[in-house]
């Protein structure tokens, strides 16, 4: 008996192919890649997962579809919503449904579905914005949708955020807890205020969890977006620093000085108390990866960004398979041990 179809129509850039199949009624799990099912198919009634790839914005036919399928536990859909939608109207209940996963390029986008759907009983949420500007705009809408109603749900103990450089088109920031994501590609630096916002929102939302964040492609804009969240509870950074656009010593140093505490903020002789809002003053542990590391340097550049007056929890720095050079390992360690920090290789 078949339970799970995938089917792939040509791809055309005007419209979804919409045409029935016959009946399906053993069918449960359904992907569709530029097409899908006519709404007032019978067999509908039965699926309990949908996996939609199309090139429009959501529209009433969707609307319909969805409704067709009340007891639905999972669905997916990657949109190419490079015009302008219709307006949507009415809600559709989908009272089963446990998981969401919604890539489209825009926020408004994302938030016109959202609104038009009920979901009591959605454990899981993930929304991708694959192009973000504006995102001042939506920082109470993604709050919103991301919120924990559910009181059966627990408030999680920790997040992870994720930041990539993305050629030249901007940087890509992820935020994602056990049943949780947001994800957006914001274009420039006019965005990382609305970009602070919503993680500050976020965090807020979730009661401060404790973050990773991993870093890759450290360009100037995926450095100042690191740099802007030096004020939230990150407790570990992964950072993957090598980049073909920057020298191994370069791409390294970008790292540590979006860590850093600037000097002139640091009068000679402070002690730092729990009080004192230094960026990053939560810090625990940093894991770089793969990338060539000149000791001699690194270790200057760790005395000098990362001294304990404006971090005092910083215990350890992992080299994971990079390339030593310069120094050996065990110098290296003992002179950043002498300002309180374990540098160990893996």
């Amino acid at each position: 008996m078949l339970r799970t179809l995938q089917l792939t129509a040509p791809y055309l850039h005007t419209e979804n192919i919409v045409e029935p199949l016959g009946e399906l009624p053993s069918i449960r799990h359904l992907t569709a890649d530029w097409w899908q099912p006519p709404s007032d198919a019978t067999w509908l009634v039965g699926l309990k997962e949908l996996v939609l790839r199309n090139d429009s914005a959501p529209d009433v036919e969707l609307l319909h579809l969805l409704s067709a399928c009340p007891n639905l536990e999972m669905f997916t859909i990657f949109g190419d919503d490079l015009t302008a939608g219709e307006e949507l109207t009415g809600a559709i209940s989908l009272p089963r449904l446990k998981s969401i996963d919604l890539s489209y390029n825009w926020s408004a986008t994302v938030m016109k579905l959202m609104e038009r759907l009920v979901i009591p009983q959605c454990i899981r949420r993930a929304l991708e914005t694959r192009w973000a500007p504006r995102l001042s705009q939506y920082i109470a809408d993604y709050r919103r949708v991301m919120s924990l109603e559910e009181s059966w749900i627990e408030y999680p103990k920790s997040a992870r955020i994720l930041i990539n450089g993305v050629g030249g088109s901007g940087v890509h920031l992820s935020y994602e807890t056990e049943n949780r994501k947001a994800g957006f590609l914001v274009p420039n630096e006019e965005e990382l205020p609305a970009l602070h916002d919503l993680v500050q929102e976020l965090q807020d939302l979730f009661r401060r969890p404790s973050l990773t964040v991993t870093i890759s492609s450290p360009s100037r804009l995926v450095c100042l977006v690191l740099e802007s969240l030096g004020d939230q509870n990150i407790q570990r950074i992964v950072a993957y620093p090598n980049s073909p656009a920057l020298g191994a010593l370069e791409a390294v140093e970008n790292f540590l000085r979006a860590i850093r505490t600037p000097s002139a903020d640091v009068p000679d002789g402070t002690l730092t108390t729990t009080a004192t809002d230094w960026p990053f003053k939560s810090l625990i542990s940093i894991d770089i990866h793969e990338v060539t590391v000149i000791l001699l340097n690194f270790t200057r550049l760790a005395e000098e960004h990362l001294n304990k007056s404006s971090k005092p929890s910083l215990e350890e720095i992992v080299l994971i398979n990079c390339d030593l050079e310069g120094m050996e390992l065990a110098q290296a360690a003992e002179r950043l041990a002498g300002i309180g920090i374990t540098l160990r290789g893996a």
